[in-house]
C-alpha cells in the first residue's frame, strides 16, 4: 500500500508537534515513557520517508506553548519551509497547493 496517491491530493499533513506538556517531575519519573508520548505525532516521519518542519502556533488560552508540524514526502523541504514561513507570517494562502504538489513528483 502506498501513500503516494494521497500526496497527489494534499499539500501537507499538519499535526500538533507534541500531545501534552509533561512536568519535570513526570519526565524524571518516566523519561522513556514521556519521551515516547511526546513523539506520538512525529515518530513516524523518518519511518515513512517524510520531511517535516515544526513551527510555533498561536497562543493557547492557558498560555502553554503549542506548535504544529508540517509534513510532506521526502525532498519537499524547500516547499515545507515556504509553507512554515507563510504560516508564521499569517499568510498560508500565499503558498499554493500546486507548488507543494510539484515538489512531490
Amino acid at each position: 500500500m502506498s501513500a503516494r496517491p494521497s500526496w497527489e491530493r494534499i499539500a501537507a499533513l499538519i499535526l500538533p508537534t507534541a500531545p501534552e506538556h509533561p512536568t519535570h517531575i513526570e519526565v524524571a519519573a518516566d523519561p522513556v515513557g514521556v519521551n515516547a508520548l511526546l513523539g506520538t505525532f512525529t515518530n513516524f516521519v523518518n519511518l515513512l520517508d517524510l520531511a517535516a518542519v515544526a513551527v510555533p502556533a498561536p497562543a493557547r488560552d492557558d498560555s502553554l506553548p503549542f506548535g504544529i508540524t508540517f509534513m510532506a514526502p521526502a525532498w519537499s523541504d524547500g516547499a515545507l519551509l515556504r509553507l512554515a514561513t507563510a504560516f508564521e507570517a499569517g499568510s498560508v494562502e500565499a503558498v499554493g497547493h500546486a507548488e507543494m504538489v510539484s515538489t512531490h513528483a
